[in-house]
């Protein structure tokens, strides 16, 4: 009798084994996310032009429009369990210095130009996800964005007397736009989720020292860490 009662225990948990497991994943209505990428935006919108001594009437021109970004962005599901509705936010911080040196031979001028860029873009939109298999999370979200971004630019000129020259330029914008992206996501064993992104930007911003003043687009590429709570 102990032995039958023993291979029926043994029976029940195998049959309900797979069911257990087999359970949909429900995951918690609030996600905070960390992202680290990089940004490709339109060349001529973030090229920016410095006069020269050396090249006089030819302007140099420097090129900032690929970057690294980081940042994080917040989920809060109005809706769903295993699939998922509702509003997201996010925080991004992206930067770029580039120097360049020239020498005129027949002017026995040497120029440095030390450029540097910063960009803010905040976003608030919604979004939908659905996790496949309790381990892919898909997600995708749209909205409205604000771009905030600085250009700095010190040009120092030296001649042959060793005399030097320093020229500072600075510019701020401001932009509106929106964003739409896509993400895919695993299902780590603690809970989490890491995977890649990839997000599309328009915004009406723009440098009046720029080549092109016609406003900011561009495509960002992001490594995610997502937790649930």
């Amino acid at each position: 009798m102990p032995r039958i009662l023993l291979m029926l225990l043994v029976g029940a948990a195998w049959l309900t084994a797979p069911t257990r497991w087999a359970a949909a994943y429900e995951p918690p209505p609030t996600a905070i996310q960390a992202l680290f990428g990089a940004a490709v935006f339109h060349n001529d919108s973030l090229t920016f032009r410095e006069e020269s001594t050396v090249d006089p009437g030819i302007p140099k021109e420097t090129d900032l429009s690929q970057l690294p970004m980081l940042g994080f962005a917040a989920q809060y599901a109005l809706a769903g369990q295993n699939s998922q509705a509702g509003f997201e936010g996010g925080l991004l911080f992206g930067w770029r210095s580039r120097n360049t040196s020239l020498y005129s031979n027949l002017e026995q001028t040497s120029v440095r130009i030390e450029t540097s860029l910063w960009l803010l873009d905040l976003s608030m939109g919604l979004y939908a996800s659905h996790v496949a298999a309790n381990r892919w999370r898909f997600s995708v979200g749209a909205g409205p964005l604000l771009l905030f971004a600085s250009y700095n630019g010190e040009k120092e000129e030296t001649n042959a007397l060793a005399e030097t020259a320093t020229t500072d330029t600075g510019e701020n914008a401001f932009g509106v736009g929106g964003y739409a992206r896509a993400a895919i996501e695993y299902r780590l064993p603690d809970g989490a989720f890491m995977g890649v992104g990839v997000r599309g930007v328009t915004s009406k911003l723009e440098f009046e020292n720029a080549v092109d003043t016609g406003g900011l687009k561009g495509v960002q590429g992001f490594i995610s860490y997502t937790r649930p709570f």
